[in-house]
């Protein structure tokens, strides 16, 4: 990834957007100097996609914030060690919500979506989807999003990691994702 087009992801997206490069042995590194000194790990073409954030962020601290029961850290021990590090992580749904039942896909959501995605500079996708409902709304509004910017996705779905799994289960179906296609 160019550093111009990382610019330009950060600052349009960076308050709710990152990539998922983590240190491996200090979780609470900063991640806006880690992607900066892992530019060359980026990966803008994988889309990790949840559902919405649970809590406002800045400076792609999304998706690297703790969470209850340390489960921000099975994204890292996940992602990090995976062919998915420096995949970009957003959210379809930018509706802040910790309560994700009560949130709903807006027309705004999926225009700002799309201009993620265009911002990216990629045709071509792979977004993987963290759970049954992100899954469904992006399966559902696929052609709204890649509507007119000749733009491909190709959408897998892993488990939501706050779901009834356990942390070996949850990295393993991600392991097995990872390995199901070409290295990218």
């Amino acid at each position: 990834m160019e550093q111009t087009s990382l610019q330009k992801i950060e600052k349009n997206h960076g308050n709710y957007a990152s990539f998922a490069i983590w240190d491996e042995k200090n979780y609470d590194a900063n991640p806006t100097e880690l992607i900066k000194i892992y530019m060359n790990d980026l990966k803008p073409q994988i889309v990790i996609v949840g559902l919405n954030a649970s809590r406002d962020t800045k400076n792609f601290e999304a998706f690297h914030c703790k969470h209850r029961g340390g489960r921000g850290e099975w994204l890292k021990d996940a992602f990090n060690k995976s062919r998915f590090r420096g995949a970009y992580m957003t959210d379809i749904i930018k509706d802040v919500n910790p309560k994700s039942k009560n949130v709903k896909l807006s027309e705004n959501d999926i225009k700002t979506f799309s201009n993620e995605l265009k911002d990216l500079g990629c045709k071509n996708f792979t977004v993987i989807a963290i759970g049954k409902r992100a899954y469904k709304i992006l399966n559902d509004n696929k052609t709204r999003i890649i509507n007119q910017d000749n733009i491909k996705i190709d959408i897998k779905k892993i488990p939501h990691y706050a779901s009834r799994i356990e942390r070996e289960d949850f990295i393993g179906k991600v392991n097995k994702l990872a390995y199901s296609f070409t290295k990218t």
